[in-house]
């Protein structure tokens, strides 16, 4: 079960408990609303009937059923004089008659009459619930009698509106369960088919595939963003890997086309000492370059699956100036130093040195004959080392390639001539170290690196 389907289920059975929490409070509230003005009418309705009997010793014109309290009088052995009784559970009982009280020397018996009980009786059965009070009163045809008043719980207007409550409710409910089931459909629909869309770009390998939805949501409309810079990515990693793969397979295969053919000749058509030590020089050489090739390929790895290395206080200065004086520039090309002494920072030695040759060798590989490689190495707000060179440069396409494996921006060059992965080494050994570095170059003047310690 996914989790829009999960938040559903979980709204429609708040929903429903918050409904049924909204009915049975109502419920609640209403019955505790009528008790409470039932108890508080019920005594002032029947006191004032019972003083109007009394003061009119009559029972005629008496209305025995008003605002849904119906009145009965009894007599002293509780036989119905007058009116009506809603129950017979709610008609006056032998038990619920008073003993007459006793006279007082002071006063008539009648001057301490009790005219009314003091608290409301509550019945409640099968036909329902009933509240009563009762008041006393002289009536002089009859003598000491009872006036009852009986409310049934339930036939206020309130009540009746109870039932509409709890109907609308409902709808409101089923209405709420609605609209969150098509919010969930319809909010879905846009994920169902990005899912859709994933499954063919899956099915059919095709990578330049782009998902497209027309939708007003953002963050679903930010995930197919993400979607497809990711899938651009992937495509880029993808082509270049392919790239990589044809250029390594180009170079490697013209030294193994030179040793098949060299040992072949060796074997077969040598006829004197010298064609045969002539072809082993040949092969020896060849071997010696695959070998290279094999060698940086590992190196390359290496470098590239690594995350974090060892760090150590570095003399950059004494390290720079040892590794140019020992450097061999091929093209009669001039190398000039310029080196601010006892630059340390904390760094790698062995990746550091990697970066230097690396760009140092690549100055001297694109340059012109009898040109010249500078290398600058100075602290300003942070430490700089700089290697420019006043080559053949490169173009604004060449330079967004420049770090990609295998991509070489002279493809003129002859197979064998290299992999084409030192700038990759120096873009993998800046990330490692935590480097920025930076490429400036005009076509025809020549190209600046500079690599800026954080």
């Amino acid at each position: 079960m996914n989790l829009a389907k999960r938040r559903f289920i979980i709204n429609v059975v708040f929903i429903a408990v918050v409904t049924i929490a909204l009915i049975l409070s109502s419920s609640f509230l209403a019955r505790t609303m009528l008790s409470f003005e039932t108890e508080r009418k019920l005594p002032d309705l029947v006191r004032k009937k019972a003083e109007l009997i009394e003061r009119t010793q009559s029972t005629d014109g008496v209305v025995w059923l008003e605002q849904d309290v119906y009145f009965a009088l009894y007599n002293e052995q509780g036989e119905l004089i007058a009116g009506v009784c809603p129950h017979e559970d709610a008609k006056m009982k032998k038990e619920d008659i008073q003993p007459p009280p006793q006279p007082q020397a002071s006063d008539g018996a009648m001057d301490n009459f009790p005219r009314e009980k003091q608290d409301v009786l509550r019945i409640k059965n099968d036909a329902g619930e009933f509240m009563l009070y009762d008041a006393q009163l002289v009536f002089s045809e009859y003598g000491r009698c009872t006036l009852r008043g009986a409310e049934v719980i339930g036939a206020s207007a309130l009540n009746g509106i109870l039932p509409i409550v709890y109907i609308v409710a409902l709808v409101l409910a089923v209405l709420a369960i609605i609209a969150s089931f098509f919010s969930y459909y319809y909010g879905q629909k846009p994920i169902r088919k990005m899912a859709s869309e994933i499954t063919e770009v899956e099915k059919s390998l095709d990578l330049s595939k782009r998902i497209t939805l027309d939708t007003k949501d953002v963050d679903i409309q930010n995930l197919c963003v993400a979607y497809n810079k990711m899938l651009a990515r992937v495509e880029n990693v993808v082509k270049n890997q392919e790239r990589f793969t044809s250029d390594v397979s180009h170079e490697l295969r013209s030294p193994l086309t030179v040793l098949l053919a060299e040992s072949e000749f060796a074997l077969n058509d040598v006829d004197t000492i010298e064609e045969k030590d002539k072809s082993l020089e040949v092969i020896y050489t060849q071997t010696k370059r695959l070998t290279q090739m094999v060698k940086q390929l590992l190196e390359f790895s290496r470098v590239a699956g690594t995350e974090s290395v060892e760090l150590d206080q570095v003399d950059l200065s004494a390290l720079t100036e040892q590794t140019l004086n020992v450097f061999s520039a091929d093209k009669g090309i001039t190398i000039h130093p310029s080196l601010q002494p006892e630059i340390v920072v904390k760094t790698n030695e062995t990746l550091f040195l990697r970066l230097l040759i690396n760009l140092v060798d690549n100055a001297v590989k694109y340059g012109k004959q009898g040109g010249n490689v500078w290398v600058y190495l100075k602290r300003d707000e942070a430490v700089k080392l700089i290697v420019k060179d006043d080559g053949i440069g490169m173009s604004e396409e060449t330079i967004k390639h420049v770090y990609e494996r295998a991509y070489q921006a002279d493809r003129s060059r002859p197979a064998g001539s290299g992999l084409g992965l030192g700038l990759s080494f120096v873009k993998e050994i800046s990330r490692i170290l935590n480097l920025d570095v930076q490429v400036e170059s005009k076509l025809g003047e020549g190209t600046k690196f500079t690599v800026t310690f954080k």
